[in-house]
């Protein structure tokens, strides 16, 4: 059965935050940027399928600008009613956040295959590193599946300490992916602070360069959204290591 759906302007929108590692700021951006859309003027929900339920806990407080809802989806003989449960999402906002577990999963497969921007957060760690090439190698697969309209992919260089991008050195780790590389989501203790006060970063600490970042990366989104659909450079094959 084909679930997925040719994008039509004015449509909702399906952004996927994903990574086959856990510990990469993933929940961190996907919480944030959703807050950062909501902030902006859309309807938007973030989907919480992580069993560790991360996004959700950040939610506790109904203090975020954007609405969640869990999600999950444990057996792919469920993925058509999980893709018709999410349809009815679409009715009533204009942005969906999926947060996904970091590992293979129906889930993952599912979301996907509807998504119209996939997020890779990766700090430039080996293991990181290693696991953003089998979550592309994945991304391939959904490439070949959606040819007619494949999801747009951006790389998100997570935890980045003061320096590191600007030296070229998570440049030279990142850029070889043959993926768009955004500006990075730095390492920024007010994340966690947001985190405690069950906010998002744009109320807490409001013009930092936390928010400028989140900001930064949610109108990159928009800006994408907005590009007609194009063929994506091929993904390396090579075997990961770890």
């Amino acid at each position: 059965m084909q679930i997925f759906r040719r994008r039509v302007k004015g449509a909702p929108r399906i952004i996927v935050v994903g990574n086959l590692k856990g510990g990469t700021g993933k929940s961190t951006i996907a919480v944030n940027t959703a807050s950062a859309l909501a902030d902006e003027g859309h309807r938007t929900v973030i989907i919480d399928t992580d069993p560790q339920k991360s996004a959700t806990l950040w939610s506790s407080g109904s203090l975020l600008p954007a609405a969640v809802a869990e999600f999950p989806l444990r057996d792919l003989n469920a993925a058509g009613e999980w893709i018709e449960e999410l349809d009815i999402l679409r009715t009533r906002y204009t942005r969906l956040v999926i947060d996904l577990p970091a590992v293979v999963s129906p889930v993952l497969a599912s979301a996907f295959l509807v998504a119209d921007v996939i997020l890779i957060p990766s700090s430039t760690s080996e293991v990181d590193v290693q696991a953003t090439k089998r979550t592309l190698r994945y991304v391939g697969q959904t490439r070949r599946e959606r040819a007619a309209a494949p999801p747009k992919v951006l790389i998100v260089p997570s935890q980045v300490r003061a320096g590191w991008f600007d030296d070229g050195g998570v440049r030279g780790q990142l850029e070889g992916f043959g993926e768009e590389m955004v500006e990075p989501v730095r390492y920024d203790k007010k994340f966690g602070k947001a985190f405690q006060a069950r906010r998002w970063v744009g109320d807490i600490a409001s013009g930092s360069s936390a928010h400028r970042d989140v900001l930064a990366l949610a109108r990159r989104i928009e800006s994408v959204l907005k590009e007609p659909d194009r063929v994506m450079p091929r993904i390396s094959t090579s075997p990961a290591t770890a």
